[in-house]
């Protein structure tokens, strides 16, 4: 047998402080890595060790050297060096915007400060005054900010730096760009969107104001405090829905006509790539009805254009994907064979199945239009092996 030693100058006391408090056991990876809308490559930052702050890199996917987008260190207000934990880059890589460290709410809302740099000249400014913000993001052309405060949303013109209010009426019972607590059961608080072309957003808006309240200790401070917040039981009013579109170069909002009842959820919006109209998902309270409509930004009628019945119970995903190539087709999943499969859907309501057979389809995770390919995860071979 073949046995190795240590000298007894190398060895290192195994103390409380390396374990908890220290980084010798941290596995290091990738902080949010982000890939380029075009698909070539991703970006992504790594701690450097010489200044313990975070590089932001580029690397291309065919290319074997990673780009320096920017030097952590460099990352400077008024002398002092600001700390991140995020990049998000517009689609020339000239414009970051940067987040700072996130703190949580009581109610679970992650927020932080945010920023913008402009590689091409190396200016760095703070996208609020003084204020943390929730899902703060860059519009896809790189030229604006949005973000939500006091559940109203904000834009910024990252050219004139200026801000703009699109909402005025949040308050602790009206929500605007955010889902309020009671209303986070289909996964993320996200509650607005960019439209393709980067000149519209869509956003929730969810009244609370007839939905009871419910106690809650809040011990994240020095001391316990009791809190409010609205949350339906069963049965019970739930936070009432409505989609607005808001225009920015009319600086106008239309509110979009779902005619749904307001009992039901409007769980899920996705932008058509036309910018033109959004797929809304529209889901009954009993979870056995859902129909997907196709709502215009004008505030014209919207149009049905699937849908979906269950005896038992409905899931809602993120797997609705429209097509860019064919306008009107759009990727849908559905479990009306017994499985979990995916559909092509057509314009005139017509479709086929792409997989079929007693296995299941987990999640759409992208679509590949020029190659005619779809990515999912799915246990076909065992159901536990997702792959």
């Amino acid at each position: 047998a073949c046995q190795s030693t240590v000298a007894a100058d190398d060895k290192q006391p195994l103390t409380l402080d390396a374990i908890f408090s220290g980084s010798d056991f941290t596995n290091r990876q990738l902080i949010s890595p982000h890939w380029r809308p075009d698909g070539t490559g991703f970006t992504y930052l790594e701690p450097n060790d010489e200044t313990g702050t975070p590089d932001a890199w580029l690397q291309r996917s065919k290319y074997g050297e990673a780009q320096l987008l920017f030097r952590g260190d460099a990352l400077r207000i008024d002398g002092e060096v600001i700390e991140i934990s995020d990049a998000t880059w517009g689609p020339d890589l000239e414009t970051a915007l940067l987040r700072g460290p996130v703190e949580t709410t009581w109610h679970g809302h992650p927020k932080a400060r945010h920023y913008i740099f402009q590689r091409d000249t190396g200016k760095l400014w703070p996208l609020t005054r003084d204020d943390a913000v929730h899902l703060a993001r860059l519009s896809p052309d790189g030229r604006h900010a949005g973000y939500v405060h006091d559940n109203n949303l904000y834009i910024v013109n990252l050219e004139s730096r200026r801000t703009r209010q699109v909402t005025h009426d949040g308050t602790d019972s009206i929500f605007n760009g955010i889902f309020d607590y009671g209303s986070t059961m289909f996964g993320d608080k996200n509650a607005w969107a960019w439209s393709p072309d980067g000149k519209r957003i869509a956003f929730w808006q969810l009244d609370a104001r007839y939905v009871k309240k419910f106690p809650m200790i809040d011990r994240l401070g020095d001391y316990n405090e009791v809190r409010e917040f609205h949350y339906p039981n069963a049965g019970e009013a739930h936070a009432v829905y409505r989609i607005g579109a808001y225009d920015l170069g009319d600086d106008a909002i239309t509110w979009l006509d779902t005619d749904h009842d307001p009992d039901d959820y409007l769980p899920k919006l996705t932008w058509a790539p036309n910018s033109k109209s959004l797929y809304v998902q529209q889901l009954t309270r009993k979870h056995q009805t859902l129909n997907v409509l196709r709502v215009p930004v004008s505030g014209k009628p919207s149009t049905v254009v699937l849908t979906e019945t269950d005896p038992a119970w409905i899931d809602i995903t993120d797997d609705l994907t429209p097509l860019a190539s064919r306008h009107g087709h759009f990727i849908w999943t559905s479990e009306r064979s017994g499985f979990r499969h995916i559909y092509l859907y057509q314009q005139d309501g017509s479709h086929k199945a792409l997989t079929k057979g007693d296995w299941s389809v987990d999640a759409v995770i992208g679509v590949d239009e020029a190659n005619e390919r779809v990515y999912f995860y799915g246990k076909k071979d065992s159901l536990i092996d997702q792959h």
